[in-house]
């Protein structure tokens, strides 16, 4: 019995001791915001014009507008933590689909930063409903969301709206 109790130790505790794998379940919330950033936005057309945001994963937003992403940029607000906490969950799903390029005249994208991995998404806009949306898409519409209802009262965030 002593025995069978010593080998249940010996196999529990390394594994235990062990880091966890790259979904970084157990990171602490300090940890999730150094390692994570959206830029999301849409730009092209005639006047080759981006405009866009950057969420960043302590959850301050900055909107842009310019020849470039994330050029101008400017602080507008704040997302709530528990949406980042989303965000992030949302985020380790889409790390499974492969990223798309699409070019025209206008295009949208999408860019994940997970620690040092990122994923670049961009595509023609869907003109009227479609029953299903692509992953990118839907993180895109929800953040895209969030950063109108978190900041609604914040004119900036109204002038920079993707909708």
């Amino acid at each position: 019995m002593k025995t069978l109790l010593l080998l249940c130790v010996v196999a529990i505790v390394p594994v235990a001791c062990t880091p966890g794998d790259q979904d970084f379940t157990g990171q602490t919330a300090e940890g999730k915001k150094a390692m994570m950033r959206i830029v999301l936005g849409e730009g092209g057309g005639i006047t080759g014009t981006w405009e866009g945001y950057t969420i960043t994963g302590d959850g301050a937003v900055y909107a842009w507008k310019g020849g470039g992403a994330r050029e101008n940029e400017l602080e507008i607000g704040l997302l709530p933590a528990d949406t980042v906490g989303v965000f992030w969950d949302v985020m380790k799903e889409l790390s499974t689909v492969p990223p798309v390029v699409s070019s025209g005249s206008l295009v949208r994208f999408l860019s994940v930063t997970m620690q040092d991995s990122t994923l670049t998404y961009s595509w023609k806009p869907q003109l009227g409903t479609k029953t299903t949306k692509a992953a990118y898409q839907e993180l895109f519409d929800r953040c895209n969301a969030a950063i109108g209802r978190s900041m609604k009262y914040t004119k900036d965030a109204e002038t920079h709206s993707l909708e």
